[in-house]
């Protein structure tokens, strides 16, 4: 994935006003020199590594990302409210097509990290596969990648797509929101034992696990509208999972939530 110049629409305009405006005072004052003049070959070399300097930077200037959007009707949320992390991922991930429901299973999410501080929403992270909405003409649908930020004001960041490849293993993103509703819906926090002021973080992992990996671990798994213990569950063998981190800094603790919905 290339790296992007983070800086508002507007900042990036005037920039690149102003380069083209330096590069063209560079080559006009090139252009006078009387030193150059006298050299044949030197005054047009001068003037294409001008312009080539400028080529440059105005194509650094155009690869960067768009302003953030702001989330629509934003609040920080604790751990326990994951039905809004779910909403705020919902609307980042539609952002890409031109209406909201375009995005219907044409989504998977591939990975995200939602992390918490002080028992509020401090930011997340999240990597979702996209498909288009319209075929090639061999009949195949291309899709995208794409990494995205959301930070503690609800401001959403889109970093550049990426393509090509082998696709990544992804749950379907109506599946992945709907069990964080369905995990707010069983007051998960309390199922676990853990307080919502300590945690720190919950993570979709990135791809399947065996569900006997993580045996020996606190863990249950979101089947049936409910959550079973681990060792009381003989469904699917390899699932996504959530990783829930809580405890402080220094002692953290581990419990995993394997998703058969």
């Amino acid at each position: 994935m290339q790296s992007s110049i983070y800086l508002s629409n507007a900042t990036r305009l005037i920039l690149i006003a102003a380069v083209i405006a330096v590069i063209v005072a560079a080559i006009h004052l090139t252009a006078r020199s009387e030193k150059l003049q006298r050299r044949r070959a030197a005054l047009p070399i001068a003037c294409l590594c001008l312009l080539c300097a400028g080529f440059a930077l105005l194509f650094g200037l155009s690869h960067g990302s768009p302003d953030p959007q702001e989330a629509e009707g934003f609040a920080p949320f604790a751990p326990d409210e994951l039905s809004a992390a779910a909403e705020l991922m919902g609307e980042a991930i539609s952002g890409e097509y031109f209406s909201p429901g375009d995005a219907g299973g044409r989504v998977e999410l591939n990975h995200f990290d939602i992390v918490f501080k002080d028992g509020a929403f401090d930011r997340l992270a999240l990597s979702a596969s996209f498909t288009s909405l319209n075929p090639d003409a061999d009949g195949s649908f291309p899709w995208w990648q794409r990494a995205m930020a959301v930070n503690r004001d609800g401001e959403i960041y889109r970093f550049e797509r990426a393509g090509g490849g082998g696709r990544l293993d992804g749950l379907p993103a109506e599946t992945a929101l709907d069990a964080l509703r369905g995990l707010e819906g069983l007051g998960w926090c309390d199922t676990l034992g853990v307080a919502p002021s300590a945690v720190s973080s919950v993570t979709l992992s990135s791809g399947r696990s065996a569900a006997a990996s993580l045996a020996g671990w606190p863990a249950w798994v979101l089947t049936g509208g409910g959550l079973v213990p681990l060792e009381d569950y003989s469904g699917a063998q390899e699932l996504f999972y959530l990783a829930v981190t809580a405890g402080s800094a220094a002692a953290p603790s581990s419990y995993y939530i394997l998703l058969d919905i």
